[in-house]
């Protein structure tokens, strides 16, 4: 029978009970290849660089496309990192004491070894030591080194500026409000695969953006003298664009936001006392109204003369001799088609009126090919008398018609005009030698704090968006979307709502219109809301001098 309890075991050394005394020749082993794995990995890594071992072997993974041009050249992100262990050692002072004692190399792993034993023994068994210890251990590692070495490459990327745009747009605030930026690693991951570098999501966002204490915490005032700054919005020329640009503000709060459904601020133009400041007078309504549909031998859309431009973000600019000359003619002659005055500039207009000699005979010469003189002549005397019945005879008196009355002047016009003044659409005040004409300053783009693609759009109606577009009779209103309408779409996708009819669409093809597809997408859900999709987290590169002088 075995011997398979412990007291037929213990009988074995009821005799000799000094048996634990004694050595075995494999407990000797056991100890001395303990000893010779825990030296010998000392040696190999304190060696390691002296024996050939290459800083790549230290990889965790493959680089990104991003920074492939060192792949090979590991301190170029991990500066001051280094493989050669010997070189954070005092291996001189550690030299200089073991001669002073006479301690021996096993001797000094030992004691080193038991003290390490009991800490963590001790630490193990309480809980809050063990904690303490941990949070010690994470607070040593830190990224500060590869966050300096992205900055030498990625100059200005210090900045987190969440309205990146809106530091275009500086002069004509009071104030910007930035954000300091974090880790770089906390949003940008390396060695993960060797595509191009994966940009963050929403959540990486959200993490910060929801918590209002840390907003308030990291929030930083960039003072600025405004040159440009108004209590009211404004339409600012900025360069060659016309920038909308909202009343400037002092001290706005950061608010608190989950995603572009859940919590997001309204946009900027919807703030109270907001409006279209365009120098052009413009009714709406009016170009959808019956008798202008009867007029132009059909219905004037809003494609007629709201197009995407070449790149498709924004409209192409309402041009006169595109959109506006074939219904409003500047005919300084009724019976002679083409016969314009210019537009634009008047400085021309008046060089064209002081000139209408001149401007007849060439008119005669494209245009009907009258080449005698006398053929000419009587040309010349028969536009002469017409023009004299109803025009003024000075110069400055038909300037003044042409600019602010019209022909024939707007009091008598009982059916309309032939020649509207130019002070119908645009705001003229008196000047010398010629009226001066406001620029129109209607707004190339509105949003300041993020692109806006009309091209993504085509499939939808305008009116969808532009709904207050057919009833306004004001060029001040202002007829965007709201945020809370972009975000009918632009949400989680709402699966309750969801078709499950195989057979349709969830997205519109991209640049064709389906009135279909943009009501399933309002009704579902489902359109991107990402947050990288219309903020970008970095200052743009042109303008990272003005970002290195908010960072200091």
């Amino acid at each position: 029978m075995p011997e398979n309890t412990q007291k037929q075991i213990a009988a074995k050394y009821k005799e000799d009970l000094t048996y634990y005394r004694r050595t075995h020749y494999m407990r000797r082993w056991r100890f001395w290849l303990s000893v010779l794995a825990v030296v010998g990995g000392l040696v190999w890594a304190l060696g390691f660089t002296h024996f050939g071992g290459k800083a790549t072997f230290f990889n965790t993974g493959p680089i990104s496309q991003n920074h492939a041009l060192f792949q090979n050249d590991c301190a170029v992100c991990h500066d001051g990192a280094s493989t050669d262990m010997l070189a954070i050692l005092p291996i001189a002072e550690t030299r200089a004491t073991m001669h002073d004692s006479k301690t021996s190399l096993l001797d000094t792993l030992k004691n080193a070894t038991g003290r390490a034993y009991a800490g963590a023994k001790e630490n193990l068994s309480d809980t809050k030591k063990l904690a303490a210890t941990a949070h010690a251990a994470l607070s040593t590692l830190n990224l500060d080194n590869i966050d300096h070495a992205c900055i030498k490459c990625h100059e200005g990327m210090a900045l987190h500026q969440p309205g990146t745009k809106a530091v275009m747009f500086r002069e004509g605030l009071k104030e910007l409000s930035v954000v300091a930026a974090g880790e770089c690693s906390v949003c940008h991951r390396e060695h993960v695969g060797t595509a191009r570098m994966k940009l963050p999501d929403s959540d990486k966002c959200v993490n910060c953006h929801k918590d209002e204490k840390k907003l308030a915490d990291s929030l930083k005032r960039a003072p600025y003298e405004g040159k440009l700054a108004a209590a009211h919005s404004q339409n600012l020329h900025i360069g060659d664009t016309v920038q909308w640009l909202p009343a400037a503000t002092v001290g706005a709060k950061p608010q608190v936001v989950r995603a572009f459904a859940d919590g997001h601020p309204a946009f900027l133009f919807e703030s109270k006392g907001a409006k279209d400041n365009a120098q052009i007078k413009f009714n709406h309504a009016r170009h959808f109204a019956t008798d202008i549909t009867a007029l132009n031998k059909g219905k004037l859309e809003c494609r007629t003369c709201h197009t995407p431009d070449s790149d498709g973000v924004g409209m192409g600019r309402i041009s006169y001799d595109q959109h506006c000359q074939k219904c409003h003619s500047l005919g300084a002659d009724p019976d002679l088609p083409g016969f314009n005055i210019p537009h634009h500039d008047p400085e021309k207009v008046r060089e064209f009126l002081s000139s209408l000699r001149t401007q007849w005979i060439d008119y005669a010469k494209t245009r009907f090919q009258i080449t005698d003189a006398a053929t000419l002549k009587a040309f010349m005397d028969q536009r002469e008398q017409k023009f004299t019945q109803h025009w003024p005879s000075s110069l400055e008196e038909v300037q003044k018609r042409v600019f602010f009355t019209g022909d024939p002047p707007m009091e008598k016009a009982r059916n309309g005009q032939f020649l509207p003044a130019c002070a119908k659409c645009h705001t003229v005040t008196e000047g010398a030698p010629v009226p001066k004409v406001e620029r129109t300053n209607i707004p190339d783009q509105w949003l300041t704090r993020g692109p806006f693609k009309h091209s993504a759009h085509l499939h939808m109606i305008c009116t969808d968006c532009h709904a207050g577009a057919e009833k306004s009779k004001d060029t001040a209103d202002i007829l965007l979307p709201s945020q809370k309408l972009c975000a009918e779409c632009h949400r989680p996708r709402d699966y309750a709502n969801v078709e499950t009819d195989p057979t349709k669409r969830i997205a519109p093809t991209f640049g064709q219109f389906s009135a279909e597809a943009a009501k399933k997408q309002r009704k579902e859900g489902g359109v991107f809301d990402s947050c990288l999709g219309c903020h970008k987290y970095h200052v743009p590169a042109a303008e990272m001098e003005i970002a290195k002088s908010l960072a200091k």
